[in-house]
């Protein structure tokens, strides 16, 4: 005989018969609530495995939307460029001003028949320029330009792709990891350098791969 069941009647050997009844019953339910109480629990639990392996599959199919309506969106930039660095003025005429710019300082020749439309973006702030996105006609005077982009350097001009906000902060995060340096883009897609490897991507997990 085990020391606790011992222990459990020498327990109750100082007890009357009726207190001795009562022990068992209590004993006797508490056993059955517990024995109802885990399989209630287990349900629970199976139930929670199976809406959490609901909630992962649909978390799943929303991710692969995301990118695809990501991807839709960025293909319906792929003709644009955003000019930053040329003074704002009144009344100004930004196709004008763009072709004028490109083709000084990059010498591409662009013409305002190549432009479907250009305009300011963001808020007016003071003191502050803001960049002129352009839409053009063709995607190869569009390429032709951005291929150009270095000759903007040690000038006040720049020019970038006109990005999705998803790959804008992929943009930035992989700037902060690799250094400016050391990443681009190229047809939407964001590009680096890690460990002397050439790599690209479309959101910002991929950049921990």
């Amino acid at each position: 005989m085990s020391k606790t069941k011992q222990e459990s009647i020498q327990g109750m050997s100082g007890l009357s018969d009726e207190d001795t009844f009562i022990l068992k019953i209590t004993k006797a339910v508490a056993d059955t609530l517990e024995t109802k109480i885990n399989q209630k629990l287990d349900a629970i639990l199976e139930k929670f495995h199976i809406y959490e392996a609901q909630i992962k599959e649909a978390n799943q199919h929303i991710d692969v939307l995301t990118k695809k309506c990501d991807q839709l969106e960025q293909y319906s930039r792929r003709n644009n460029l955003r000019v930053y660095g040329i003074p704002e003025t009144k009344d100004e005429d930004t196709n004008l001003l763009v072709c004028q710019l490109i083709k000084e300082k990059l010498n591409v020749t662009v013409y305002p028949e190549d432009i479907d439309r250009s305009h300011r973006v963001g808020r007016e702030i003071s003191n502050s320029t803001r960049p002129i996105l352009v839409k053009f006609i063709a995607y190869y005077k569009k390429s032709e330009v951005f291929n150009n982009k270095k000759l903007f350097k040690k000038t006040p001009y720049s020019v970038s792709e006109d990005l999705t906000k998803m790959r804008y902060d992929m943009l930035k995060a992989a700037k902060t990891k690799f250094g400016k340096s050391h990443v681009w883009t190229s047809d939407g897609r964001i590009m680096w350098l890690s460990n002397g490897q050439r790599k690209s991507g479309e959101c910002i997990s991929e950049l921990s791969k």
